[in-house]
């Protein structure tokens, strides 16, 4: 079983299953959904069976892509070992419906008999968590983008470099990378979860209709405490666009948003 890169795709793979002894590779698991190989996947990655045989006993794990799901992932688990066999579950943690409010990625690595392991991102769940009032003002944000694991690149002269969802009443509706220079990192800074709230409908609109959009160009972003403990007004009255640091891992007081870029992308 193995994955592959999808001609001129931008990134998106599928996958393919081979079977012995032959080892003629055939679309996996949805031989019905080519390229991707998975109905209603816009990019689909297989991990290795628990265990296989050539009479066609196979439980196997992985995660796919779709447009609603925006830039996360979904887990999935195909069993083929328990009678009628071939079945193809998708796997959201916490458990909940397909582009879940609170999940960003379930990413499945490694299964077996009974037991699936794996990793998940709850970057909304962790906001709701952390920050008082939080359900308040995500309903009254005019948009959120969620950025789940932004890292330190280099050392000296280093930046910044993560991917997220921008979301609309509850969905995805665009995908973006995000990028900086060393401004802000030389504090200490080397990994975080970023959530932005756009409060007014203008900076949404300036935001999306950019190819890039750059902070302190374009707009300013004003960065928030955690615990800051104030309502949506209070909020407004600051700056039409915010940012919330959650996760962090030697961030220190001081951290500057300007000269970050957003660039549309697709999801992979």
């Amino acid at each position: 079983m193995t994955r592959f890169a999808i001609p001129n795709g931008g990134g998106p793979t599928g996958s393919l299953l081979y079977t012995l002894p032959s080892l003629t590779p055939a679309p996996y698991p949805n031989p019905s959904s080519p390229p991707i190989n998975f109905t209603g996947a816009t990019s689909a990655t297989p991990y290795g069976p628990s265990f296989g045989s050539a009479t066609g006993i196979l439980r196997t794990v992985g995660s796919y892509k779709t447009t609603a799901n925006g830039s996360g992932d979904l887990g999935f688990l195909y069993d083929g070992a328990n009678a009628p066999g071939q079945q193809l579950t998708t796997l959201v943690a916490p458990s909940g419906p397909a582009n879940s409010p609170s999940t960003i990625n379930t990413i499945a690595h490694s299964t077996f008999g009974n037991q699936v392991v794996g990793n998940f991102d709850t970057t909304l769940a962790t906001f709701r968590k952390e920050v008082k009032g939080a359900d308040e003002l995500l309903k009254g944000a005019n948009g959120v983008l969620v950025m789940p694991s932004v890292k330190k690149i280099g050392f000296v002269v280093g930046g910044q470099w993560g991917e997220g969802a921008l979301r609309i009443g509850g969905k995805t509706v665009d995908y973006y990378k995000m990028e900086v220079g060393s401004v802000g990192f030389q504090a200490g800074y080397q990994k975080a979860s970023f959530v932005f709230l756009f409060l007014t409908q203008d900076v949404l609109d300036k935001f999306r209709a950019e190819n890039q959009w750059t902070a302190g160009v374009e707009g300013g972003i004003t960065v928030v405490d955690a615990g800051f403990g104030g309502s949506l007004d209070t909020l407004k009255s600051k700056s039409s666009m915010v940012l919330f640091l959650l996760d962090r891992e030697g961030l220190a007081a001081g951290w500057s948003a300007k000269g970050t870029r957003f660039s549309k992308m697709k999801p992979q």
